[in-house]
């Protein structure tokens, strides 16, 4: 029977959100670890709920480039621009964010 793993996870929450509590992060970040599974946490002190989806202000405005900066690490973004080097110009995109490989 195929065992069942957790596929990576970037975490991300705002202390201050009224919605969830960051300890529901914590918690599953605790879970991920000793399960192996590549798991990575921010807890930042102000953002409120949704600032994902609308203009972050302060330091947790810098979570697109933490988790871009993660996915690297773990491999996903350059398997990610492997897989479509033969259907797209990656050559046109190299260098412009720094996301995919040149």
């Amino acid at each position: 029977m195929p065992v069942w793993l957790p596929p990576p996870a970037f975490l991300l929450q705002a202390d201050d959100d009224p919605t969830v509590s960051p300890l529901d992060a914590v918690a599953i970040y605790s879970a991920l670890k000793p399960a192996g599974t590549p798991a990575e946490l921010h807890l930042f002190h102000r953002g409120g709920h949704g600032f994902g989806i609308r203009d972050a202000q302060g330091p947790i405005a810098r979570w697109p480039a933490l988790c871009a900066d993660w996915l690297k690490e773990i491999g996903v973004l350059r398997r990610r621009a492997a897989a479509f080097r033969s259907t797209v110009n990656l050559t046109a995109l190299s260098g412009r964010d720094g996301l995919w490989p040149g």
